[in-house]
């Protein structure tokens, strides 16, 4: 129309005040997407937060509103795709080592991954705001379904015991003590070295985890100041470390030069790092041993201490300290479960 036509140049003028290219005009969600990935993403970001948001964006994003040009996607199309996502079944592809491929139906997308994918869609179109590419971010207008609260799951004093008991003699055993006596993450635990225990064994400084960059296990710094911490060590942490060194020496003896190259507090009988696949198949079937019913993961094992330290009347901000959390919320939030306890435990000290 006339309208349009007179219109049209005033638009071109503004965009080229901006300095924003003309021809980028019909640039898809999916191509600015594949851009923020590369410029701003990769090199940038640790690893395994890279592979998260590509895996989101080639997986689900790119698929179903990466043909929607930038400048035209409004809440409505991410909305419309999150609500999707949260009803439609997911295909699970599994590829087994002869080489075949299996693809089964599962439940939809969880409540927290559809969080994620809006998470991801909000950072990238803030650059495109920023850059002037769009006038306003429209996954900041967007609901997501609230997730869930599960009924917490840890570990009974009497249920610890039986699982170190079972798990006494396998070269993990160790590793399951230490963890639930300190409240370490997967990681952290694992990528804790033979430096950060001090000599007299009383205490540990977590400032590093074991992470698999390029398909290869390798030790790198924890990125918040609350991730890193100085934690004091029980008895049973301690004779852990120290019972696991022991062992590191004999091991050692037998594989020679080249053991333990990260020198790790917690390694396989050859000196690797450990997978943490290895890790939590190894403690389902050491918990099915011992006759423990829960669904234990080694996140639970962190999740005992938590609510053990909280339950005996620990403050919630000394568990946020121990744990490591970024905010005191995020303990009494996980937490709450076991402050009737502390509760308790608080009167009867009084």
């Amino acid at each position: 129309t006339h309208a349009v036509a007179l219109a049209a140049p005033n638009q071109v003028l503004m965009r080229m005040n901006l300095g924003v290219p003309v021809e980028e005009e019909k640039q898809t969600t999916g191509q600015f997407l594949e851009f923020w990935l590369r410029e701003a993403v990769r090199g940038k970001k640790a690893p395994k937060t890279v592979a998260f948001y590509e895996q989101l964006v080639a997986t689900h994003i790119t698929p179903s509103i990466g043909h929607i040009t930038l400048g035209k996607l409004s809440p409505q199309h991410i909305q419309a795709f999150l609500n999707e996502k949260a009803k439609e079944p997911r295909t699970i592809k599994r590829v087994y080592k002869d080489g075949r491929v299996e693809k089964t139906e599962g439940p939809p997308l969880s409540a927290s991954t559809i969080g994620h994918l809006r998470a991801t869609l909000r950072a990238a179109l803030t650059l495109a705001w920023k850059w002037g590419r769009i006038r306003e971010n429209p996954a900041s207008r967007v609901t997501v379904p609230r997730a869930e609260r599960k009924d917490p799951v840890y570990l009974t004093p009497e249920e610890v015991v039986a699982l170190a008991t079972a798990s006494k003699d396998h070269y993990l055993g160790n590793l399951f003590v230490f963890a639930v006596n300190t409240g370490l993450r997967l990681a952290e635990a694992t990528g804790l070295t033979r430096r950060d225990v001090d000599p007299e064994f009383t205490s540990v400084a977590v400032s590093s985890k074991l992470q698999r960059v390029d398909g290869q296990l390798t030790l790198r710094e924890l990125k918040t100041r609350s991730s890193r911490r100085r934690l004091p060590l029980t008895k049973d942490a301690a004779t852990a470390i120290r019972d696991q060194r022991a062992n590191q020496m004999l091991w050692s003896s037998n594989e020679g030069p080249g053991f333990n190259a990260l020198d790790l507090c917690f390694t396989t009988p050859a000196g690797n790092p450990l997978d943490p696949k290895t890790v939590d198949s190894n403690l389902k079937a050491f918990a099915s041993n011992a006759g423990i019913e829960k669904k234990i993961g080694f996140h639970k094992l962190r999740h005992t201490t938590g609510t053990h330290l909280v339950a005996t009347g620990a403050p919630l901000n000394v568990v946020k300290e121990i744990l490591g959390h970024s905010q005191i919320a995020i303990t009494a939030n996980l937490y709450a479960h076991a402050v009737p306890a502390a509760h308790r435990s608080a009167f009867d000290a009084l």
